[in-house]
């Protein structure tokens, strides 16, 4: 800022900017600018070449915000030099414009699929032109800018809101550059970041939830890896974005803890842009000489067919009846081969009939065989049960009356034995009661 107080770097840069040699604006300079109204004039005629210029947003900067180092003023005057000049030698408004409708033709199935997506990319699209993207810029090519990254990133997902916290985790980078370059950059490559964490807390009821929670470090391991997935994904756009050339290494490697200087992104945006456009148009050259080289192998490869089948089918015309005369003997040969093979068969089969035939008549007679012999036994199994059974009775009769005449003469014998002790016991107690009758009545009388 020191340096560029006097005016006359701001003039020299001016008049290279706007490459008019004719003004020669360093020839109106006051040199040596030692004093403070020297580098007023100088700064002055600066900023009227700036403003006669076209370049936007220096109304309200005047050549004493310069001259007394007003840090917010002068960035924003180098950033509308920038931006006028700068972008639109980078930028094509045209070709931009026909990209990002080539972008949304190219992605129209994927869009049809994804209509809700669509619905809040077209809100951010309204949101980002109403708020000119914070950055004090209403140029065109900047809306254009964020227009086309909205345009590539929806198609995988993903929502494009500012060149700030959008573009603070590499993957909106990354994204670009695989859309038109995937050999470089694969999306399997592209990590997870913050924004790939889960809303647990989506109510606004939850926030002092929330709070706790980050409070007691819930989700800090998961956020730490974000983090540096983010970081790692902003390193390899780095790198791939110096593998393409043409993007100047401007960038830090950042993630959403340290967002990145929003100009900055600005202008390397811009450059990959511009790059990227070279690579599409090279794509697309390359696609039509692809077509076009398809297109002639396909017509070479039809006219080759048609030849080989006009060469084939004159062959087959001339050489159709010897053809058909060998085709005639050789299989004549095979029809006899196959006759006699037949016919072996037919016998072979006619022997088996009959073989069959024999064996089921000999099993039928065995059947019958069979049949008398267990009849013949089951008879005289039963004749043999018949007579056993006979002869068990017949015993069992002589047994039962032998028994009956043994018990019969027991019990007589025993009858007569009682019998004839009743009679001695009857004997012997009137024998007893005589004797004693006696001895009394020989007692009484004496």
């Amino acid at each position: 800022f020191l340096k560029s107080r006097d005016g006359i770097r701001l003039a020299r840069i001016v008049e290279i900017l706007t490459n008019d040699k004719e003004s020669c604006l360093v020839g109106k300079m006051r040199l040596p600018a030692i004093s403070r109204l020297q580098k007023l004039h100088n700064v002055g005629v600066s900023l009227s070449v700036l403003e006669a210029s076209g370049v936007a947003n220096i109304a309200d900067i005047s050549a004493h915000h310069v001259v007394d180092g007003h840090r917010p003023k002068v960035l924003k005057l180098l950033w509308s030099i920038i931006a006028h000049y700068q972008l639109r030698a980078v930028l094509d408004v045209t070709l931009l414009e026909n990209e990002i409708r080539d972008v949304h033709r190219a992605n129209r199935k994927r869009r049809e699929y994804v209509a809700a997506f669509l619905t809040r990319t077209s809100n951010v699209d309204e949101m980002s032109s109403e708020n000119a993207h914070e950055c004090e810029d209403s140029d065109n090519l900047v809306k254009l800018l964020l227009k086309w990254c909205q345009a590539v990133c929806s198609c995988f997902g993903y929502f494009v809101e500012n060149f700030t916290t959008s573009f603070a985790d590499g993957k909106a980078l990354c994204l670009l550059m695989h859309y038109y370059h995937p050999g470089i950059l694969r999306k399997e490559e592209i990590l997870p970041t913050t924004r790939d964490l889960p809303n647990f807390f989506s109510t606004e009821n939850q926030r002092e939830h929330e709070k706790e929670a980050v409070a007691h470090n819930i989700f800090d391991e998961q956020y730490e890896n974000a983090l540096q997935n983010e970081r790692r994904n902003s390193a390899m756009a780095n790198k791939r974005m110096s593998d393409l050339g043409g993007v100047p290494g401007m960038l830090a490697v950042t993630d959403s803890a340290n967002i990145p200087e929003e100009k900055s992104m600005i202008l390397c945006v811009a450059y990959l842009c511009s790059r990227l456009m070279e690579s599409s148009k090279e794509i697309f050259a390359t696609m039509v000489i692809q077509r076009c080289y398809r297109r002639y192998q396909s017509m070479i490869l039809t006219e080759r067919k048609k030849l080989s089948a006009s060469v084939i089918f004159s062959f087959w015309k001339s050489n159709k009846k010897r053809y058909f005369e060998c085709q005639k003997r050789k299989y004549l040969s095979s029809v006899r081969v196959i006759e006699n093979f037949l016919f072996a068969k037919k016998k072979e089969l006619k022997l088996m009939q009959a073989l069959r035939l024999e064996r089921i008549k000999r099993s039928e007679a065995a059947c019958v065989l069979q049949c008398m012999i267990r009849r013949y036994k089951s008879r005289k199994c039963y004749l043999l049960l018949l007579n056993q059974h006979l002869a068990g009775k017949k015993i069992q009769t002589h047994f039962r009356r032998y028994s009956a005449q043994k018990n019969f003469s027991l019990h007589k014998q025993q009858f007569h034995a009682l019998v004839i002790l009743q009679c001695f016991w009857r004997r012997y107690r009137s024998r007893s009661f005589l004797l004693l009758s006696k001895k009394c009545a020989i007692y009484i009388q004496s």
